[in-house]
Order: structure tokens, then C-alpha cells, then sequence
């Protein structure tokens, strides 16, 4: 024990000390470069961050809510855009989810749902384990965001994984975790609106190009990673996850606690027509035109007005935490924008690709090299769209697809190896579900999936070249 102690607190003191060093370091460099003094101190700004988050020196929202923070001290940017991401719409959707996902599990709708699936199911865990991957592409035909649909797999987790009774910290209870975490990012760039990054990419494109990569045209190229991807999981899953649970289940059992459940309460009543409502309304964005923060405000003022939520209750089902960790971020990157460091950046990295000339393997290495390196500082988003905009100009050089470039940084933005990389597996952390599961053990498996995120672009090569897409 005192070895750990010991071992954590030289993390600690090397931790403060390159975040004391360093980042004046990273400003004296940047000014060597020429960038302007705002440029280069929002530089040495962003080292301390990463810094504070690689050593795990304060909680992870901290570190964002103090760039913000020195952005405004050393007037890097006006106020406006400093807090700018205090007035995103990722606000209004990530209460509307949260709320929606609270009233689901609170309301009992959740043990509802599982334990009618254990009663009709067969019962067999593959199974019962994989009810999590299904709700998650369900999810992903109408949400943009990870973060929306892992808040709303994880009350299924933890009834499934109550239901079942697994022990806390099994081999069991890990792969429900990385079942579920399968289905809120597994399918994200199955579909264009998938993601909500990729939306941003294919905006920046022309608009007969925009019209072309939607809808089936997407799914058809995306079909062969998506599948090789999707094997992938399940067979890692049921390699490294062996365990099953110990007893069988018990259906006579599970259908008296059906059946003593009775009639659907008002609360239940009450997040049905609240899911109902989030479902349809993302689902047909293209006819009203209301996106996706729009509609979760919607459902969270439903969900108010109909009594679902107490003020104790909004209070807890609010991961405030991680709100502030994504708009804190997400006024750093505007930050960032507004001093021109991404446009600079683009255009710095842009010009070492010269050696790929006409290979679309060494362009495939160069995008996963650029996307992994900026997503150890950036979040999901802003990794990818950066990485986007570095590769664009190479591949339209090279005569590939804007498209294969979308895909490819998209499903690259996914790979993440430190927990702050990924907000969506933050929101599990940060939940009740991380006293559950075996973090080590899924991040076994996490890296294993990194690995197949890389693997299945290159399995797709012959089927894009088909397309006429390389």
C-alpha cells in the first residue's frame, strides 16, 4: 500500500512540475514560429490541460473549465466566444437525455422492458448480452451523439446485469459493459447522421457531394467495415468474456415479478411517451426541421411539465460534471478557431503528406497517424474535423473520394486510449455502472477494438475501389 502511495505521488509531482514547466516552454516555441502571442499562449494553455488529463492530476471537467477560464484572463478571445460553449446546443440535448434517461430507470419502465426480454428471450447470455448492441443501433439510426445514447443504454445495463445477478466486477458483468458501450458507438459512422462530426464534415463539402453521400449511398460503402467491425466485437466478446452467468434463469420467476409489476404507472405512462416522443422526433428531422437539440429540450420540458422529475431528482439526473467537461471543451475549440491556430495547423501538416503519391494505404497510415496524434488533445469532434480538414486537400490531390475521407477520420476519431480522450465512456465512468464492471478488463478489449477501427479501413480497400470511390 505504501508503494502505491508512494508510486502515485511521483506521478503527481512529475505531473505538476512539466505542468508548471512546459507549457512556458510550448508559448517560447510558438512564438518562435511565428504565431501571435494570443496564438502561442492558448498553445501553452492547451499543454497544461492535456498535461493535468495524462497525469490524472484533478477531476477531468476541471482542466477545461480552467482553459476556458485563461482564455478570458489573457483576453484570448471576447467573451462571446470564450463561453461560447456554455451556449451550445449540446447543453439543451445533453439534459433532455439525461432527464429522458432518469425518468426511464427511476420510473421502473427499464426493469419493465429487461425483464420481458429475459422472459422472451432465449436464455442463453449471447443473447441477453446483445440486446444492448440492438437498442444501440436503434439509437444510432436517430441520434447524433454517443454521449445521448450511452446515457440511454445504461439503465438497460444495470437491470440486465441485475436481472441476471452478476457478480460485481466478473468477466460477466465486463462484457454487458463492453456490449454496451458497442451500442452507443459501434454504429456511429454506420449512417451519415450517426455522428454528429461527420455532419460537420460533409457540410464543409459541396452541396451536390452532401446530397450524394447520404442516405443509402452511405450505408452501402460504409457495410463492409461496419460488418468487419461488428464481427469483430462479438467474437473478442465471446473470447475474452468466456464467463457466463453461474445459474440459469429462473422464467416462472421473472414472470410473477412481470406480473407483480401490474398496469403501467403514470410515471411509466409518462417516459414512454417522453422516449416515444425523442425517438420520432429524431427520426424525422427531415420533414420539421427541428435538430436534435431542439427536440431533447422538447422532451425535457415535457418530461417537467408532466411531474416526472422532482427538483431533487433534475438535480441528480444532470451529470453536471460532464456538461461542463464538453462545453468547457467545446469554448476551447471555438477559442482555438477564432485565433486561426486550426486553419495554421491544416495548413503546417498538410504539406508533409507528399510522399503518399497515388498509394491509398500510405494515405490510409497518414489519416490514422494525424486523426490518433490530434485526438490525444482534442475531443471526438474537434479531433476529427481537424484531421478532416489536414487530409481533404491530400485526398482530392491523390483523386480519392471526399468521402473515403470523412469515413476514415470518423471511425479513426473513435480510437482513444486514456479515458479523457472519450466523453462517452466518462459518462459510464462517472456513473454508478464503473463500480460494476472491471475497467482494466475492458480496456483490454477497448484496445483490441482500436486496432479492429484501423483494420476493417483497410479490409474495405478492394469494395471502395469497386465503387469507384479510390
Amino acid at each position: 500500500m505504501q508503494a502505491q502511495t508512494d508510486k502515485a505521488s511521483a506521478r503527481e509531482v512529475v505531473g505538476w512540475l512539466g505542468t508548471m514547466l512546459l507549457p512556458p516552454l510550448a508559448y517560447w516555441i510558438g512564438g518562435l514560429l511565428g504565431l501571435s502571442q494570443q496564438a502561442a499562449i492558448f498553445i501553452g494553455i492547451m499543454v497544461a490541460v492535456v498535461l493535468m488529463w495524462v497525469f490524472t492530476l484533478v477531476d477531468d471537467y476541471i482542466p477545461p473549465l480552467m482553459g476556458m477560464s485563461a482564455a478570458l484572463f489573457f483576453n484570448l478571445a471576447p467573451a462571446s466566444i470564450a463561453l461560447s460553449g456554455m451556449a451550445s446546443p449540446s447543453l439543451l440535448t445533453l439534459m433532455g437525455v439525461f432527464a429522458l434517461a432518469m425518468v426511464i430507470a427511476s420510473s421502473g419502465l427499464s426493469r419493465r422492458l429487461v425483464l420481458y426480454l429475459m422472459l422472451k428471450l432465449p436464455d442463453r447470455f449471447v443473447w441477453q448480452q446483445n440486446v444492448l448492441l440492438f437498442c444501440g443501433l436503434l439509437l444510432s439510426i436517430v441520434s447524433p451523439s454517443g454521449n445521448s445514447r450511452v446515457a440511454l443504454l445504461l439503465p438497460l445495463f444495470k437491470e440486465i446485469s441485475g436481472s441476471l445477478g452478476l457478480a460485481k466486477r466478473s468477466v460477466a458483468i465486463t462484457s454487458l459493459m463492453a456490449a454496451t458501450y458497442g451500442g452507443a458507438m459501434l454504429f456511429s459512422t454506420a449512417l451519415a447522421n450517426s455522428k454528429s462530426a461527420s455532419i460537420a464534415a460533409l457540410s464543409m463539402l459541396p452541396t451536390h457531394q452532401q446530397t450524394q453521400y447520404l442516405g443509402l449511398f452511405w450505408v452501402a460503402a460504409a457495410s463492409v467495415p461496419m460488418l468487419v467491425l461488428l464481427v469483430i466485437h462479438l467474437v473478442t466478446t465471446r473470447v475474452m468474456f468466456a464467463q457466463q452467468p453461474a445459474t440459469p434463469l429462473a422464467k416462472d420467476v421473472i414472470a410473477k415479478h412481470l406480473q407483480s409489476l401490474g398496469g403501467f404507472s403514470s410515471q411509466e405512462r409518462t417516459a414512454c411517451v417522453a422516449f416515444v416522443f425523442f425517438f420520432l422526433g429524431s427520426l424525422t428531422t427531415s420533414l420539421h426541421h427541428l435538430d436534435t437539440a431542439k427536440i431533447a429540450g422538447l422532451t425535457l420540458l415535457l418530461i417537467l411539465l408532466m411531474g416526472a422529475l422532482k427538483k431533487a431528482d433534475f438535480q441528480s439526473a444532470m451529470d453536471w460534471p460532464m456538461i461542463f467537461f464538453m462545453l468547457g471543451m467545446d469554448s476551447m475549440m471555438r477559442t482555438m478557431n477564432y485565433l486561426g491556430l486550426d486553419r495554421q495547423f491544416a495548413e503546417f501538416v498538410g504539406r508533409l503528406f507528399g510522399f503518399v503519391d497515388g498509394s491509398f494505404t500510405l494515405f490510409a497510415l497518414a489519416t490514422l497517424v494525424t486523426t490518433i496524434v490530434l485526438r490525444l488533445v482534442l475531443p471526438v469532434a474537434a479531433g476529427m474535423l481537424l484531421s478532416f480538414l489536414i487530409m481533404l486537400p491530400v485526398a482530392l490531390d491523390q483523386g480519392y473520394s471526399p468521402w473515403v475521407c470523412v469515413f476514415m477520420t470518423a471511425i479513426f476519431s473513435d480510437i482513444w486510449f486514456f479515458r479523457h480522450q472519450n466523453s462517452v465512456y466518462l459518462i459510464a465512468w462517472n456513473s454508478d455502472a464503473v463500480m460494476d464492471y472491471d475497467h482494466a478488463w475492458f480496456m483490454r478489449h477497448n484496445m483490441i477494438m482500436n486496432a479492429a477501427r484501423a483494420l476493417c479501413v483497410f479490409v474495405a480497400i478492394p469494395w471502395w475501389q469497386s465503387m469507384g470511390l479510390i
